[in-house]
Order: C-alpha cells, then structure tokens, then sequence
C-alpha cells in the first residue's frame, strides 16, 4: 500500500468502481460483453473477472444480478468435450478456453456456489480439455510442453499467451482443491525457458 499514497487509492478505486459500472451498463441480456461468437467467452470472462477482482460475487451486492448473469453465461458456453467457447473457431477458441477456465475456477475457489456439484463438473471437463494440449503432436520438439491453436499453425505449435492462460488456469483449479497432473506444468515452465532469450 506505501507505493501510492491514500488520495492516489481512492482515486484508483473510484476508476475502477466506474468501469464496472459501465460494464455493468453494456452487459448484453445473455449475460455476455462481445457479440462476436469468435471473441466469446473470452471477453465476457475478462469481464467478469474486473468484478471478481473488486469483490463483486454473484448474487450478492449491487452486482449480484450482472455477475450472476455472466457466470451462468460462461457456464452454458462450454462444449461436451470441455472446450470453454460459444463456437470452435480454430483459433479464438483457445484463448476462450484458457480465460473462461481461470475465471470459473477462480470464482469457485472465492466461494463455493450453491450449486457445487454443477460447477465442479464443469471445471474438471475443463482441465480434461486442457489436458490436451493443442494443438498436438507438436511439429517441432521446441514447441513441446506448450499450447497453441485447435488447429495447427504454419509458424509454431505453441506460444507463450495460449500457454500461460492454461498454467493459471492450472494454478487456480490446483488452488481450489482440483487434482492437475503436475506434468503439465513442468513441461510448460520447460517451453517458456526455452523461448527465454537474455537480450
């Protein structure tokens, strides 16, 4: 708290109180942001966690309402096989999956909803679904331990955005109490020290 002084939070906290507020005044009616099915959920789950990070939690408060609503929005967007998206697009998808996962689970280990059972369930397809790794098998052995498109690129198999929404994602789920297979991680951590260049 000492890197600002007290005005500087207050007035940091009042910025933020009025971007939720106008999040909250844009929120489309299915409880989403974006009217692209290409960007979604990834947005809306970006989204719900500025509200996340102020302490807004569905059903309670005076967005309890918007929260809930983009909640119950990101759950109907996951797919029988785990994928967090409204379509498969080959690429947005990924980013989606990534997003939408770290935010349920994040709100799941904030406070365990009523309906326990539902949520869990759709966390652990998740990780089924990141477990994964795409795009697979890698084309090249530098990209192993990353994640990339659902379908191949030209350039790469991985990256390092794609990856690291999946390893927080991994972190939170690990977090709240979900078993992950450690090896995910490890291998991840080896492919970014990989693409690490010391200039």
């Amino acid at each position: 708290r000492n890197v600002l002084t007290e005005d500087k939070w207050q007035q940091i906290d009042q910025v933020v109180d009025r971007g939720l507020q106008y999040l909250a005044s844009t929120q489309r009616a299915d409880g989403s942001w974006h009217p692209s099915l290409n960007n979604e959920p990834g947005i809306s789950g970006l989204c719900l966690m500025a509200f996340l990070s102020r302490g807004h939690l569905p059903g309670q408060g005076i967005y309890g309402d918007t929260t809930s609503k983009a909640t119950e929005y990101l759950f109907r967007s996951q797919q029988p096989d785990g994928l967090i998206a409204r379509s498969r697009q080959p690429y947005h998808a990924a980013y989606s999956h990534g997003i939408a996962a770290l935010v349920i689970s994040e709100l799941y280990g904030m406070s365990r909803p009523s309906d326990d059972a539902r949520h869990r369930e759709i966390i652990e397809k998740a990780l089924k679904f990141t477990g994964h790794r795409y795009s697979q098998p890698k084309a090249s052995s530098d990209d192993n331990g990353g994640w990339r498109y659902l379908r191949r690129h030209a350039v790469s198999d991985s990256d390092l955005s794609v990856t690291s929404w999946n390893v927080m994602f991994l972190r939170s789920a690990r977090n709240s109490g979900f078993e992950i297979d450690r090896r995910l991680v490890d291998e991840a951590l080896e492919y970014m020290e990989r693409v690490y260049d010391p200039k």
